[in-house]
């Protein structure tokens, strides 16, 4: 990159602390004497997120085995396919380390979009899921029957949580999403949702390895589940230095074997 990569962390730092691109502008030029234009902000996050994402998606977590799925909406530009400004954001977590499995856009809150979360957390899910809580959204239980039911025991709970009886059994998605409300204005004015689905894969990244919870002793979820991947300093940088070294040993690794081949 031409710029200081210091830099360009504070920049993803800032905008994943709820910061707008243009206020990120403002605070480089203000502070450090360098003018960049806020779409080149937003070129660096969407490339140094999915760099990040490659390498964190390969990493397995130590989950509880209990998770909560909810979803929120979420105001984003119009997609020039779609009607309206506003989309769907899912997300589905662990119970105990708050560690989030999946974040996924889509523009509907049907069967198909449930269930593209559920197989994305499966993903991460070392053995089978002892239980999964929502609010009883009868997309949820049609996206569960087809990705958790099984006849062969340890069957899956599927958990609603609807009513005085389950009442605060899915509080902890739900102050997630009051995490993310704070920081849902950042996500206005995008060009379209597959950007947004970047802004999403980095939020949920900052969510699980970069920020500090207060209700894990001033640890993330990722140490929680067993991913302390020693983020000391400027932990943006660190995991994306982390992140290049990975991809690097893997093209290497791959051009072994074709030579051997």
């Amino acid at each position: 990159m031409k710029n200081d990569g210091k830099i360009v962390c504070l920049a993803l730092d800032l905008y994943f602390k709820g910061n707008s691109f243009h206020k990120i502008k403002d605070t480089l030029e203000q502070f450090y004497n360098i003018r960049v234009e806020h779409s080149t902000i937003i070129r660096w996050v969407q490339k140094y997120v999915q760099i990040a994402k490659e390498f964190v998606d390969g990493l397995k977590p130590n989950l509880s085995g209990i998770y909560h799925v909810d979803e929120m909406m979420i105001h984003i530009k119009k997609d020039k396919t779609e009607r309206g400004h506003y989309a769907w954001l899912w997300n589905l977590s662990d119970h105990d380390t708050r560690f989030l499995l999946a974040s996924r856009v889509s523009q509907r809150r049907e069967v198909q979009d449930a269930r593209v979360v559920f197989q994305e957390g499966k993903k991460l899910m070392q053995r089978r899921a002892m239980a999964v809580v929502h609010d009883g959204l009868q997309s949820y239980n049609e996206a569960f029957d087809k990705e958790f039911f099984t006849l062969r025991g340890p069957r899956t709970e599927n958990i609603r949580s609807v009513g005085q009886r389950h009442e605060g059994l899915n509080q902890r998605i739900e102050r997630l999403h009051g995490e993310i409300r704070d920081r849902e204005i950042v996500m206005r004015g995008l060009d379209r949702d597959e950007t947004a689905q970047i802004i999403a894969d980095g939020m949920r990244i900052h969510h699980n390895f970069i920020r500090p919870h207060m209700s894990l002793d001033g640890k993330t979820p990722a140490q929680i589940a067993g991913l302390d991947l020693q983020l000391e300093g400027i932990r943006w940088k660190v995991l994306i230095e982390k992140a290049c070294r990975e991809r690097q040993s893997t093209r290497t690794s791959g051009e072994e074997d074709s030579i051997k081949r």
